[in-house]
Order: structure tokens, then C-alpha cells, then sequence
């Protein structure tokens, strides 16, 4: 009875173990694959003229995450330039709105 107790309690231990040392190589990949990502992402911002022969051959090692690292900063530049275009605009409003209330003032001063 004790000994067939023993035997699943060997097994849970071994299993959770062995979750223990996937999570913990899970954690391994994901940290290295940041600290990748942050290279490149590093080695992108520097002109192509600068790049040295070692970060050319990093990138052509990872053309999937030099991919999809452009394709965010394109997105990156895409919601910029939206955002300028939506400030001008309230700005452009902002000038009519104090060119109305001018007007306006000046009718009203003129009806007195």
C-alpha cells in the first residue's frame, strides 16, 4: 500500500520537474529572443554605410525579425505622420475658430 503510494508521488515529482525545466527553458528562448530582437532593432536604426560586416550577417540571419521590425516601423511612421496631419487640422481650427470670434466682436461692437 505504501510502496504503490511511493511509486505516483516518484512520478508527479518527476513530471512536475520536468514542467519545471520546460518553463525554465521557455523563459531561456524568450529572453534570448529579446535580446535578439533588441540588437537588431538596434543595428536597423544605424545607416546601412555604418553597419559593420558582423551586424550585416546578424540581419541576414533573421530576415523574419528584420521584417516584421520594418514592418512596425513603417506602421510607427504611418501613425506619426496620421497624428501631424490631425494636429494641423485642429490647429487650422483653432485659427478659424479665433478669426470667427473676431468677427463676431466686431459685428457686435458695430450693433452698439
Amino acid at each position: 500500500w505504501s510502496s504503490n503510494m511511493a511509486e505516483p508521488q516518484g512520478l508527479e515529482t518527476s513530471s512536475r520537474e520536468a514542467r519545471k525545466i520546460a518553463q525554465k527553458c521557455q523563459i531561456l528562448v524568450k529572453a534570448e529572443t529579446r535580446a535578439r530582437v533588441k540588437k537588431i532593432s538596434g543595428i536597423l536604426k544605424k545607416s546601412e554605410e555604418v553597419r559593420t560586416k558582423e551586424e550585416v550577417q546578424i540581419l541576414e540571419q533573421s530576415p523574419e525579425v528584420v521584417a516584421e521590425l520594418q514592418k512596425r516601423a513603417r506602421q510607427r511612421e504611418k501613425l506619426k505622420d496620421k497624428l501631424k496631419e490631425v494636429v494641423a487640422e485642429l490647429q487650422k481650427r483653432a485659427r478659424q475658430r479665433e478669426k470667427l470670434k473676431d468677427k463676431l466682436k466686431e459685428v457686435v461692437a458695430e450693433l452698439q
